[in-house]
C-alpha cells in the first residue's frame, strides 16, 4: 500500500487497518500494483478537507487512486472490493475516487 503525499493515515482504527491490508492484496491480484491510498484521517471536522461528519474524521474511512487503473478494470473493481469487504463497509464510486467506510 502506498500513500500520496499528503495523505496521511495517523490514528487509523484497527478495522481500516485491516480493511486495507485486505484491499491491497486484492488490488495487487486484479492490478498487478499496490493500492494508493489519496485520502485518510487528514483534516478535522469542519474544516471543508471532507464532508461534515465524513467517517475519515472518525479514522474509519480511507479514499483510493482510481486514475491509473485500465479504464476496462475501473467498474469492475467496486463491486470486487466491496464484495472482499463485506456488508460493514460501503463502497462508493466517486469517480476519481473510491472511498471506503466502515458504516455496519
Amino acid at each position: 500500500m502506498k500513500l500520496k503525499p499528503g495523505a496521511r493515515l495517523i490514528q487509523p482504527q484497527p478495522r481500516l487497518i485491516e480493511a486495507l491490508h485486505d484491499v491491497d492484496i486484492l488490488w495487487h491480484i486484479l492490478t498487478g500494483h499496490e493500492v494508493t491510498v489519496t485520502s485518510g484521517d487528514e483534516g478535522y471536522d469542519g474544516d471543508g478537507v471532507h464532508k461534515t461528519g465524513s467517517f475519515h474524521y472518525k479514522h474509519l474511512a480511507a479514499d483510493l487512486r482510481v486514475w491509473d487503473l485500465p479504464k476496462t478494470l475501473r467498474p469492475k473493481i467496486r463491486p470486487l472490493i466491496a464484495w472482499g469487504l463485506g456488508t460493514e463497509w460501503d463502497v462508493i464510486d466517486e469517480k476519481d475516487h473510491l472511498h471506503l467506510e466502515y458504516d455496519p
